[in-house]
């Protein structure tokens, strides 16, 4: 799978939780960075789809956790790795 396509799939699931400013993927560790407007967006996103599967046919759930920001107090990405 490309990474154009994982991007477009990590999208398209979590943007039903609120409005995504930035997606990024980092193929060597398997991991995207989801940027959402609001950091309740993130929250939401965060538990709705922790534990989820993405992709068809692979069982291993995503695991997320909240990745650092240049601000401390602005929690509004999340991290999703395999």
């Amino acid at each position: 799978m490309s990474t154009k396509d994982i991007v477009r799939l990590v999208y398209e699931h979590f943007s039903q939780f609120g409005e995504i400013e930035d997606v990024h993927f980092n193929h060597a560790k398997f991991s995207a960075y989801i940027k959402f407007t609001h950091r309740s967006y993130a929250e939401f996103a965060r538990e709705a789809m922790l534990d989820q599967v993405l992709v068809e046919g692979i069982t291993e759930p995503i695991r997320i956790q909240w990745a650092v920001n240049d601000n401390p107090f602005d929690k509004t990405v999340a991290q999703v790795a395999k």
